[in-house]
């Protein structure tokens, strides 16, 4: 508001947003939304039934960012909403890796507690009726250190999360409180059940024991997660 110098645009779910995104819908293959395009000097612009081949409400953010640009350096409507529809995502943003027991695992890089929330609260809506399980690999030590109350109220739409050990990406300071009081502050914050293992041995011999029936499976973090998911066909 102190800008002296108005020369941007603005986009999201706020109702004074330029670039304003309306009527999210998700399921399982597609998420699709409207858009409501208002900015200076031109006709407000509807566009209806934008898809994109992903979940989660912060790719919806992140298209309508893209789109945005797209719009004002002159890119028709059509092939905006064609690439967006063919668009698969980057890497580590909710991929599915394998299914075990009729049960999908998927990959997503989420490890701030926003992240988290977002990722969980559209893996809510879109599979109503599943458990939600949650492999969490904390990443850094001094993350976890400054966000330690956010992170145990991060899981709230998670039924069951299995808690790694930390990823310390190379930090040598000591945590500064006993990990097993965490692991217990986020099944009285986030009310799911918890289960801590030490690695990816014990993740795999947990998993091959207790994944059956109606179930999705996400791994989470910014560490070796990811390498321990995509070896997990082979442990269990």
């Amino acid at each position: 508001k102190r800008l002296k110098s108005q020369n941007f645009y603005t986009y999201g779910t706020n109702l004074k947003s330029n670039f304003l995104i309306k009527n999210i819908k998700q399921n399982k293959n597609l998420t699709e939304f409207d858009l409501l395009v208002n900015v200076p000097n031109k006709k407000k612009l509807f566009i209806k039934k934008i898809k994109i081949p992903l979940l989660g409400v912060h790719n919806v953010r992140n298209s309508v960012a893209a789109t945005a640009v797209a719009l004002t350096v002159g890119i028709s409507i059509s092939d905006i909403k064609k690439g967006l529809l063919k668009f698969r995502g980057v890497q580590r943003r909710f991929n599915k890796i394998f299914t075990y027991n009729d049960i999908d695992f998927y990959d997503d890089y989420a490890h701030h507690p926003t992240e988290i929330k977002v990722v969980l609260e559209g893996v809510k809506k879109v599979y109503q009726g599943y458990d939600k399980v949650c492999i969490f690999q904390p990443h850094r030590i001094s993350r976890l250190k400054d966000l330690r109350k956010d992170f145990s109220f991060s899981f709230k739409n998670a039924d069951t999360v299995i808690l790694c050990p930390i990823y310390s990406a190379g930090e040598k300071i000591k945590l500064g409180f006993n990990y097993n009081s965490f692991a217990k502050e986020i099944i009285k914050n986030s009310k799911v059940k918890l289960f801590l293992v030490n690695d990816n041995y014990q993740l795999a011999k947990f998993l091959k024991k207790n994944m059956y029936g109606k179930k999705i499976v996400i791994g989470m973090g910014a560490g070796t997660i990811s390498s321990w998911m995509k070896t997990l066909p082979q442990l269990i």
